[in-house]
């Protein structure tokens, strides 16, 4: 066994990203933004890397949690991508994408959740 066959055979989440691209609106000839899939349910490991922070302002709550996503080094993953993770115990984190650091056994990319309750 490789070491990445090793790393892969972790990977029990999956994760899809997408992309920020500038489109025109035909009909009104203006340039909007839309979120583009990059990539669908694609397996990964997402490792949490400090305890989530929740804080109370006067109307909502804000939690913010810092995350390590873990996938084979060739995927397209861009910093600012967002990120959707979907693990087997049915949980779902939706973050934003730093820049990835690849090895040749896998890459990790930092990601940090930012959720307004």
């Amino acid at each position: 066994m490789t070491e990445r066959e090793a790393i892969e055979s972790t990977y029990f989440d999956t994760f899809s990203s997408f992309r920020r691209k500038n489109g025109k609106d035909e009909a009104t000839k203006q340039t909007k933004q839309t979120e583009v899939p990059i990539l669908i349910d694609k397996p990964c490991a997402i490792s949490k890397n400090n305890p989530s922070n929740i804080s109370f302002g006067s109307n909502n709550g804000e939690i913010n949690g810092k995350y390590t996503l873990f996938h084979a080094p060739e995927l397209d993953v861009k910093a600012g991508d967002k990120i959707v993770v979907k693990t087997p115990q049915g949980q779902e984190f939706i973050c934003y994408a730093g820049k990835p650091f690849a090895y040749s056994s896998h890459a990790e990319t930092n990601c940090a959740e930012d959720e307004r309750t």
